[in-house]
């Protein structure tokens, strides 16, 4: 087995609560997906994925990729310069726990609500 390739740039916050956004999407997936299904979509060993979820993991390079691989909002992203208003930084951080079906649900919902306004 060819050496993967070390990831590259910057480095991003890896904290508990990521963390545990993390896990919590990947067993949300239909099918759900293994730390292991996660090393392959972003192409990076399971021993990197292993160490990743590690308390004393703080920082990672794997962020970007990872918020693709799991089609979560990605808080690295231009969205997080518009995330200041409070309220938005608690929809995006329920967003990427809805399932296909809850999403389409709470856009149809909005744009009800928006009509009415």
């Amino acid at each position: 087995m060819a050496r993967k390739r070390h990831p590259t740039g910057p480095l991003w916050t890896v904290d508990d609560p990521w963390k545990q956004r993390v896990k919590k999407r990947m067993g949300t997936l239909d099918p759900p997906i293994t730390p292991a299904d996660l090393a392959r979509r972003i192409g990076v060993s399971k021993s990197a994925i292993t160490v990743l979820f590690r308390s004393e993991t703080k920082q990672s390079r794997l962020v970007p990729k990872i918020h693709k691989a799991l089609d979560m909002v990605d808080e690295t992203s231009a969205v997080s310069a518009v995330a200041k208003d409070d309220l938005l930084k608690r929809f995006l951080r329920a967003w990427v726990d809805l399932t296909q079906a809850q999403r389409e649900h709470l856009i149809a919902t909005a744009q009800l609500l928006a009509d009415k306004g």
